[in-house]
């Protein structure tokens, strides 16, 4: 265990419910063992996360003003760093932070799924995609000490800074629950494609979970997956893992320009946990193939990795200051 409390900044990047479902039982950990921690994201995710003295920051959303954001926010948030004294930086996904722990010598932590595409070859995965997010994802982490890296998908890196692991999105579901419940139906942006009026046109029964904006609450969301007899939305990591943990077909749909939901798609398709499916023209075979699939019956649990978030990011805290100390 670290010697004393540090002082540890956690900014997390992101609209959809993943960012805060994976880094809220890191915060709660890392309160545990006795770290001083402030976080840092956009307001509906201190929202989601019950953060109400967190402090809100925008989202950089891609495009070719990006850069010039992201320099701004980092000029921010090393004025912020170097009033708080931060002692550790903990990053989901957010890259001007990690930017400017870096240009203060600040021990830095990357959190998040796209990681994964720049940490290992995910074999079935456009090469092309799987390239350009993966330069994406360094774009957050290059400057990172430690990756900690969360995926439904099985993997291994050769890289020793390197961690994959599961969530705790997982911890609590009742697999014992009959899955013969309205599919549930989650889009990140509130479009769906057309999809839910056309499985309801085909006599599934749909439940719609609402989206990033407007969302089901996290108890709601949970009794109403664990009795869904399939999942239809946008391939989210988040998503994709509890589909696969609770063992029910996901229809796994990415629009043209996510090339990070495409692959996560693709891996649904190939790990044979559903049907992958352009979000942008309704895919009238792709959609008959998921509403075959939906037997009521639950498949074997998938996880990827056993390992939990906040362990691999407490290990790394831990792990970090420790090199500190024997450099100071």
């Amino acid at each position: 265990m670290t010697r004393r409390p540090l002082r540890i900044d956690v900014h997390v990047h992101g609209r959809g419910l993943g960012h805060a479902s994976r880094i809220g039982p890191v915060i709660t950990r890392l309160r545990e063992i006795g770290h001083d921690v402030e976080v840092y994201a956009p307001a509906a995710v201190l929202t989601r996360l019950g953060e109400p003295t967190g402090a809100a920051r925008s989202h950089v959303a891609r495009g070719l003003g990006a850069p010039r954001a992201i320099l701004a926010r980092a000029r921010s948030d090393a004025r912020s760093l170097r009033a708080r004294r931060t002692e550790v930086l903990v990053s989901d996904g957010d890259a001007p932070s990690l930017l400017a722990a870096w240009s203060l010598g600040v021990p830095r932590i990357a959190v998040g799924h796209g990681l994964l595409f720049a940490a290992t070859r995910i074999e079935g995965a456009p090469a092309w995609a799987q390239i350009a997010e993966g330069l994406n994802a360094l774009s957050a982490g290059a400057v990172a000490d430690r990756w900690v890296v969360t995926h439904f998908a099985p993997a291994r890196s050769p890289f020793p800074h390197v961690e994959f692991v599961r969530t705790d999105l997982t911890v609590g579901f009742d697999r014992t629950a009959r899955p013969d419940g309205p599919v549930l139906a989650y889009f990140r942006d509130g479009l769906d494609g057309g999809y839910v009026d056309a499985l309801r046109a085909h006599g599934v029964p749909v439940e719609c979970a609402g989206d990033a904006r407007s969302p089901m609450s996290a108890s709601g969301f949970r009794a109403r997956l664990e009795r869904a007899r399939g999942v239809v939305g946008t391939a989210g990591s988040n998503l994709c893992a509890e589909a696969a943990y609770l063992g029910i077909p996901m229809l796994a749909l990415a629009g043209r320009g996510d090339l990070e939901q495409r692959l996560n798609a693709a891996i649904v398709e190939r790990e044979r946990l559903g049907v992958a499916a352009d979000l942008d023209t309704l895919d009238g075979p792709r959609l008959a193939r998921f509403t075959a699939s939906l037997t009521g019956v639950r498949a074997p649990a998938r996880t990827g990795s056993t390992t939990r978030v906040e362990d691999a990011v407490e290990r790394a805290v831990e792990g970090l200051t420790a090199r500190r100390r024997r450099s100071g």
